[in-house]
């Protein structure tokens, strides 16, 4: 078989859970004989918009696409260019079957061109991305900081039109301009030039100003309506949908993007950890605290920065890594919280599978402080196999992953009072850690992941092939 994976971003240079579980997925598709390809969106600051190359990362078959500097609330979702990109890669690698594990940065005619063509499309919820219209991402988290209940056009015109970045400084204005202009009249000649000498540092500054403030003022409650006609446009095209956790499948149900017979569980699968680390904290000893994720307010590391701070304990210790490139603005936030502080570190991305399970033996306990209603996040499954107890927000799928506090204890989201009970209740009984750790379950392995894939994929393409 040949499949043709489609996502935002991609490894080496964005790690994040997706990109990290659709890597190992790919790969164990490929170890049974058979082609996979990724399609993924990048961001250059010196490369031309819609710019396509193709490369080889780790034995995967790479399609990278400069995005677009998007000048409209459209082009957030509906790209004309991007589907004409998508075409071309279509066209080389003739897939049997597309498995879109993400659009953002793409455009949502992907589905339908595919099925023109009559190759079976998948498309894996991870996020909220078909639920939710802001270009930033997929969280259903709006500007105010809190999370959204649910899209509705007017709350999501209003999310849309009132978000910090969205007036858009005069400098993000002018940047805007000058690169939508260079980018009509270069031919792509204009990187090469800007390349040379100071204005390198500069051209980067702006680019990364431009995508972050860029002007979407004005959002109308329409233009919110054909975003939502789009995305279910393409849930319609689609042969299947896959959510890794029942809390997303009943959200994608409940709000109506699908029925039920149309969207299939399907947990996460893991590498197999040749050996568990047991974990036992002395009575008097360090409790040593762990969070990997982004660095960004829905993630809230910042309550557990608080939380630290509420208890100021000798005893506690904290471990924290991320992608600091995301929001510096809130990892600057991060470091003035923890002044004073000398037992909390904020350091930068773990870079592969290696140093993500270092720094799980060295942890007592992971924290996952999020605000917004997580779907399966990797970091969890990850700790499960190697044996760290786990300590999260009472919300979304994080409740469910920890069986209502059964493999774990669950806390109020956004409340440090509550997360510093939490960790005090462990420098006070440490025998709760090697407790939980020996009833923590086995996540399922990336080798039956990637046989229920094969068989999924063998169904839609027999059934296309017979229609």
């Amino acid at each position: 078989m040949k499949i043709l994976y489609v996502i935002h971003d991609f490894l080496p240079r964005h790690r994040a859970g997706v990109q990290i579980y659709v890597s190992r997925l790919a790969k164990a598709i490929q170890s049974r004989g058979h082609r996979a390809w990724i399609f993924y969106t990048r961001e250059d600051p010196l490369m031309p918009a819609y710019n396509l190359s193709w490369s080889k990362y780790q034995g995967l078959n790479l399609a990278g696409v400069q995005r677009p500097w998007v000048s409209s609330f459209e082009k957030t979702w509906h790209d004309t260019r991007m589907n004409e990109v998508f075409i071309r890669v279509l066209d080389r690698v003739k897939p049997e079957l597309v498995h879109i594990h993400h659009l953002q940065h793409h455009s949502m005619g992907y589905v339908k061109i595919a099925r023109s063509r009559h190759v079976p499309v998948v498309i894996t919820l991870h996020d909220y991305y078909m639920l939710c219209p802001s270009p930033t991402g997929g969280q259903l988290f709006n500007y105010t900081g809190k999370a959204c209940p649910g899209p509705t056009l007017d709350a999501c015109a209003t999310c849309l039109s009132g978000s910090p970045g969205s007036q858009g400084s005069l400098f993000s204005v002018l940047a805007s301009k000058f690169f939508g202009l260079a980018e009509k009249v270069s031919f792509g000649v204009w990187p090469e030039i800007i390349e040379r000498g100071p204005l390198k540092k500069l051209t980067f500054t702006m680019r990364k100003q431009v995508i972050t403030s860029r002007r979407l003022a004005d959002v109308t409650q329409k233009q919110v309506y054909s975003r939502m006609t789009g995305a279910r446009a393409a849930v319609r095209n689609a042969s299947i949908l896959i959510a890794p956790s029942r809390h997303m499948k009943r959200k994608a149900i409940n709000m109506k993007l699908v029925r039920a017979r149309r969207i299939l569980q399907m947990p996460y699968g893991f590498p197999v950890v040749s050996e568990r680390m047991s974990r036992q904290v002395q009575a008097g000893g360090e409790l040593k605290i762990l969070f990997i994720g982004t660095y960004t307010r829905y993630k809230a590391p910042h309550i557990l920065v608080e939380a630290a701070n509420r208890l100021a304990h000798p005893r506690l210790k904290i471990r924290m890594f991320g992608n600091q490139r995301v929001d510096p603005g809130y990892v600057m936030e991060l470091e003035s919280k923890k002044k004073g502080n000398p037992g909390i570190e904020i350091l930068g991305e773990l870079k592969s599978a290696r140093e993500v399970y270092k720094a799980m033996a060295w942890a007592d306990l992971l924290v996952v402080p999020s605000t917004w209603e997580e779907n399966w996040p990797l970091v969890i499954g990850e700790a499960f196999s190697s044996g760290l107890p786990v300590a999260a927000s009472n919300i979304g799928g994080l409740r469910e992953l920890l069986k209502n506090g059964r493999y774990g204890p669950l806390f109020r989201p956004g409340s440090a009072t509550h997360l510093a009970a939490t960790l005090k209740s462990f420098l006070d009984h440490p025998e709760k850690i090697s407790r939980l750790s020996s009833n923590l379950p086995m996540p399922l392995s990336i080798t039956r992941d990637c046989t229920d894939h094969l068989n999924l994929y063998r169904r839609l393409i027999s059934r296309h092939a017979n229609c």
